[in-house]
């Protein structure tokens, strides 16, 4: 279990950090495995309460006599490594791990996941690899993937690879290529989606910016091109390139535009609750290619048997006839 903080803040605390404030408690209380790093995460994921208001900001200042309620993620002396878990390896070297994630499994362990995520079952593959990256609970993560998506993911093995990789995905040099069967048919063949994203407050939830100007909260960019595969009586099965990295990115892009990936609960309305063709998004990061300390890598994966399945379960796209529709 994580670390339950009921906390009135007295005046030495006022005007410090929520974050800062937090390291303090735990620590003057004698509780260790959590870093700064590691509580600033609990804050972003809305594990944090100042005055009975889900606060997500780490750097919020307190004020003398604000409560904090916080539920913090798992500690990181607790992460246990895992050697049942099926991953299946696409490739190895001496700094980087490439796998093939199947839905289902999250990527790093959390209050309510302890034992079966990516990073324990890198625990128990590569124990070395509990030393790399800013985070111990995240070891050897740079990229993920939701718990239900699918697909190519990279892990670092090296500090160095970490650091290299790191920067690649954030200066966009990174090639991703997903597979999504939508509801619906997109209004062309080809398209990109470029509502910025925000973040829903006290959620991990995020929400597509339709008006940019009128919006006076924080957004980021997002940019998501996409191309029709293969065209279904009531569904498109889609290439997606995104060219941002957003938390929940294709998704809301697509929930945006007026075509939620099948299976989609969080983002698909009623389409998704009341659809039974599938019982996770049928999401799949099937290509991911990027160069590393000089030498290419292309890595590229099949569509998981549930997808597959649901595929072959639709009916042929039947094109209506406009003369006939209209006699």
């Amino acid at each position: 279990m994580g670390e339950h903080v009921q906390k009135i803040v007295e005046m030495h605390g006022s005007n410090k950090r929520l974050d800062v404030f937090l390291t303090e408690v735990l620590e003057n209380g004698g509780v260790e495995g959590y870093s700064r790093t590691s509580i600033r995460r609990s804050i972003e994921q809305g594990l944090v309460a100042v005055n009975a208001v889900p606060e997500l900001d780490p750097s919020r200042r307190l004020r003398y006599g604000d409560r904090v309620d916080a539920s913090l993620a798992l500690k990181e002396a607790s992460i246990a490594p895992n050697s049942q878990m099926d991953i299946p390896v696409l490739f190895e070297n001496e700094h980087i791990i490439v796998i093939d994630k199947p839905a289902g499994i999250q990527m790093h362990p959390s209050s309510t996941e302890r034992l079966s995520t990516v990073v324990n079952w890198a625990l128990a593959h590569f124990p070395p690899i509990a030393l790399v990256g800013e985070d111990a609970l995240r070891a050897g993560v740079v990229h993920r993937l939701d718990r239900n998506t699918s697909g190519v993911l990279v892990l670092a093995k090296t500090a160095l690879a970490f650091s290299e990789l790191k920067s690649l995905f954030q200066n966009r040099q990174v090639q991703k290529v997903y597979h999504a069967l939508v509801f619906g048919h997109v209004p062309s063949a080809e398209g990109e989606i470029t509502f910025p994203l925000t973040q829903r407050v006290g959620t991990l939830k995020r929400m597509a910016v339709r008006n940019p100007g009128a919006f006076h909260g924080t957004m980021r960019e997002a940019f998501t091109a996409y191309e029709l595969r293969e065209r279904f009586q009531d569904f498109d099965l889609l290439a997606l390139f995104p060219r941002t990295g957003r938390t929940h990115q294709i998704r809301v892009h697509l929930a945006a535009l007026g075509h939620p990936v099948v299976g989609d609960h969080l983002y698909g309305g009623r389409k998704a609750k009341g659809s039974t063709l599938a019982s996770r998004q049928l999401l799949h990061a099937s290509q991911l290619s990027f160069e590393l300390f000089g030498e290419q890598h292309a890595y590229r994966t099949q569509l998981p048997a549930d997808f597959q399945n649901a595929i072959a379960s639709l009916p042929p796209y039947e094109a209506v006839d406009a003369e006939t529709e209209d006699s």
